[in-house]
C-alpha cells in the first residue's frame, strides 16, 4: 500500500510541472494564432481550449482596470497630501 502511495505521489510531483508547461505552450500557441484571451482546461486528454473575451467580460475587465486606475490616482493624491502636510509641520515646527 505504501508503495502505491509513493508511486502516486511521485507521479503527481513529476507530472505537475510538465502539465503546466504543456498548458502554457498550448495557450501561447492559440493566442499567437487566434488572439484568444480566455483559456480553459477542458480535459486532460483533450487539452486546452481558448476563446476570445465576450463583450460582457471585456466590459467587466475594462471597468475593473478603470476602477484600479482611479484608486491608484486617489491613493497617490492622498499620499502627496500627507507628505505636503508633514513638510508643512516640519517647516512650521522647525522655526
Amino acid at each position: 500500500m505504501r508503495m502505491i502511495l509513493a508511486v502516486i505521489v511521485a507521479l503527481v510531483i513529476g507530472v505537475g510541472p510538465h502539465w503546466q508547461k504543456y498548458k502554457d505552450e498550448k495557450i501561447a500557441a492559440y493566442q499567437a494564432q487566434h488572439g484568444g484571451d480566455v483559456c480553459e482546461v477542458n480535459n486532460v486528454l483533450i487539452g486546452v481550449e481558448c476563446r476570445p473575451f465576450t463583450r460582457a467580460e471585456l466590459e467587466t475587465k475594462e471597468q475593473a482596470e478603470a476602477l484600479q486606475r482611479w484608486n491608484d490616482r486617489v491613493a497617490g493624491a492622498e499620499a502627496r497630501k500627507r507628505v505636503a502636510q508633514q513638510m508643512d509641520d516640519v517647516l512650521v515646527y522647525g522655526k
